[in-house]
């Protein structure tokens, strides 16, 4: 068995072409997440806000210890980012067994849905970029109607990792990994091998039916 300390997370490409986690014990600050899908498109990640989830958000991240700011794109697509005074949230993605990959962020950021535009300009102590309470209510029937229940993370959201991580595909395969010296790239084959074949037990326990129908 390669080291597994050469690995920092993998994901499995399903039957629709989406790569996506094959665990669902994912954390992002705290913020559990089932489905993580993977783009090549998206510089960092986007987490959903689920039902009712906002309450929840507020107590975890109260908005006068943490700044929360609301951005709308012209393609009215619509974003809030928490920041934490402290400087990092911590993120755990699951990989096989009781093996986390530990990561750290500087913000969390978060897809938000016209219900969620709506609830937002009811909270306190929150920034919005560029227009009122007032105007984001009335942009919000612009937004997208139906929420995620997913989160996206990109290639960019593990540069902050190591200098040294570099992104694999092989097969139905994508992994970052950690190749410090000419031993571990001679063993990279082993290592990819060894990712499958954990994807494979994993997407048994997922629910193959469930994995192979994530899509973003």
């Amino acid at each position: 068995m390669p080291a597994t300390n050469n690995i920092f997370w993998f994901a499995q490409c399903n039957q629709l072409g989406t790569y996506a986690l094959t665990t669902k014990n994912n954390f992002f600050g705290g913020i559990k997440v089932d489905h993580v899908l993977f783009s090549r498109h998206l510089d960092s990640h986007i987490l959903p806000i689920l039902p009712n989830q906002l309450q929840s958000l507020e107590k975890l991240y109260p908005p006068y210890s943490h700044t929360w700011i609301v951005t709308v794109s012209q393609e009215n697509e619509c974003t809030l980012i928490i920041q934490n005074f402290s400087g990092i949230f911590r993120v755990q993605l699951q990989l096989y067994d009781s093996t986390p990959s530990q990561l750290e962020v500087t913000y969390l950021k978060f897809f938000v849905c016209q219900q969620d535009a709506e609830d937002l300009a009811k909270i306190d102590r929150i920034l919005i970029a560029g227009m009122t309470k007032e105007q984001l209510v009335s942009r919000a029937k612009h937004f997208a109607v139906q929420r995620r229940d997913y989160a996206v993370i990109g290639q960019k959201f593990f540069e902050s990792t190591t200098d040294t991580t570099i992104l694999v595909a092989h097969e139905d395969i994508l992994a970052v990994l950690e190749l410090l010296s000419k031993d571990d790239w001679l063993k990279l084959r082993d290592i990819l091998t060894f990712c499958k074949s954990k994807a494979e037990e994993n997407v048994k326990q997922f629910g193959i039916e469930e994995f192979n129908s994530l899509q973003g």
